[in-house]
């Protein structure tokens, strides 16, 4: 029993830190930047689902499908997912935030979702489908040897590292100059404007960065479930973390 309860908390206490991860970079987007990202779980994904691809072997079982298939490792990973949840939100943030705002925004992000979910979904050929990718090797699990249910505590220090130094650069972009620019774009984007503020390429940055927070923990999450399927990333979960947000702070890293 105190095994079973100790390894209960320490999964909470994952899912709490990659928690943590999700809300600083929302934090960034709409806190700072007031881009209200309804689709902000689609770049968790994308960066689950690249890390899961890059450090998965090419598909060779029947059955199941995915691209790329790299077969590296970690960190390496990691970084893959963010880059593409980075690319991602640059790629609909080039789109979206220059030509539309405030409640036409959100609309237009909850059909990223939307559209996003549902090729994930239906083409087999990207991410395995509905049914998701499986047996994504965990990081250093190979080394270490550790019993899978032990393993659980060798990962919270990995997370626990990822959450500390994007938490440190969450708290200097607040206390920067870009920070306080992204403020008074959130406020009042015309006066902002009029100050000679380029407030396109301000939100522009802050979608970027946000997206590349949910995709280091989308990496963390497949690396740590060693699965991800996209009833892992319904629009609910966007919510919850929207709610964490409120409650915590807004504009706020403390």
């Amino acid at each position: 029993m105190p095994h079973d309860l100790n390894y209960y908390l320490a999964t909470l206490a994952v899912y709490f830190l990659i928690y943590c991860l999700l809300t600083l970079g929302l934090n960034i987007t709409f806190g700072m930047a007031g881009i209200f990202d309804f689709s902000y779980i689609t770049f968790m994904a994308m960066g689950a689902y690249f890390a899961g691809v890059a450090v998965l072997p090419p598909s060779n079982v029947p059955g199941l499908q995915w691209i790329l298939g790299l077969n590296l490792g970690f960190p390496l990973d990691l970084l893959i997912g963010a880059l593409a949840a980075g690319v991602l939100g640059l790629l609909i943030g080039l789109v979206a935030i220059r030509r539309i705002r405030s409640d036409y925004l959100a609309m237009v992000l909850v059909a990223v979702w939307t559209i996003t979910w549902g090729v994930t979904s239906n083409t087999v050929g990207l991410f395995n489908g509905q049914q998701g990718l499986i047996g994504v090797p965990q990081p250093f699990e190979a080394q270490l040897g550790v019993n899978p249910n032990d393993y659980v505590f060798v990962f919270i220090p990995i997370a626990a590292a990822a959450l500390a130094i994007l938490f440190a650069v969450a708290y200097c972009v607040e206390r920067s100059p870009f920070g306080r620019a992204l403020r008074a774009t959130r406020e009042d984007a015309d006066v902002a404007a009029a100050f000679g503020k380029r407030t396109v390429r301000l939100r522009l940055t802050a979608m970027v960065i946000g997206c590349v927070y949910a995709g280091v923990a989308g990496a963390l999450t497949i690396e740590f479930l060693s699965a991800m399927s996209p009833n892992a990333w319904a629009i609910v979960e966007t919510v919850i973390i929207f709610s964490a947000l409120i409650v915590g702070g807004r504009g706020n890293v403390f």
